[in-house]
């Protein structure tokens, strides 16, 4: 630690990412991880079944070895984050077709219900009602679950798909397996790369899942606040805007590519 504390200017940060003595890896990894020799090192210092450390070890570690604090990062964001961090001017839209679609399109109505002004919800891109937008409309995209914009596209869908980057909104668009088996999705991703320098206003963010039917709306709920929270937004705070999220379902859980 106190190697990697020399190669850090002060203003630095070091990301740990590291289970604990306290956590689940604790218990379960030992079968796994216990034949390797470097499993054992802790052992004359008293950890006797891994290596891990807890949160106060790591503070004491870390402020021995040169570093000023230890800032614990929580696992989960809790619905009621999504209570205090939504604004409450803004009109959360959403829009879908066909299943798997409509269990996420009710399961966002149903949060997002009384936390913002007004939730409308159309079930086609063609159908939506731009007299209900304005610089301060929140919308959530989940036509491309159904079929991308592009594919097959009409006149009538290209018109109302453009007309959302025309003017100052936050904009949450979901695909579905771009990065495998959905090319043309690709089509609407490189479409939004170039429309949010039309628009320096423009808030853009697009979230990829493979399988609709094996996530919740809560989770997409999240991502639309940290991607709006305007509390992460201070200058006090080390975290990064991402336009472009990908989920991969690998076993039981999410993971962003």
């Amino acid at each position: 630690m106190r190697n990697l504390r020399k190669l850090l200017i002060p203003s630095d940060f070091l990301f740990i990412g590291e289970g604990g003595s306290d956590g689940p890896l604790q218990a379960g990894a030992g079968s796994n991880l216990g034949p390797p020799s470097g499993w054992w090192r802790g052992v004359d210092q008293g950890r006797k079944l891994s290596p891990l450390v807890n949160v106060p070890q790591w503070d004491g570690i870390l402020k021995r070895t040169g570093f000023r604090a230890l800032i614990q990062s929580p696992v989960d964001a809790p619905i009621d984050l999504i209570r205090e961090l939504l604004p409450s001017s803004a009109n959360s839209m959403t829009f879908c077709q066909t299943l798997p679609v409509p269990h996420l399109a009710q399961g966002l109505e149903s949060i997002f219900t009384g936390l913002a002004s007004q939730v409308y919800v159309y079930k086609t891109l063609e159908a939506m009602d731009y007299r209900d937008l304005d610089a301060e409309s929140t919308v959530i995209s989940l036509t491309e679950h159904d079929r991308p914009v592009f594919k097959d596209i009409t006149p009538e869908r290209w018109y109302s798909f453009r007309r959302l980057f025309e003017t100052e909104r936050t904009v949450l668009w979901l695909t579905s397996g771009r990065l495998e088996d959905e090319p043309y999705s690709n089509m609407t991703i490189g479409f939004g790369r170039s429309a949010v320098h039309e628009e320096v206003d423009h808030r853009l963010r697009f979230l990829d899942i493979p399988d609709p039917s094996k996530i919740d709306a809560r989770t997409i709920a999240e991502t639309l606040v940290r991607f709006t929270a305007k509390e992460l937004d201070g200058e006090d705070i080390l975290y990064t805007i991402e336009q472009e999220i990908a989920w991969m379902l690998k076993g039981t859980s999410w993971c962003r590519d």
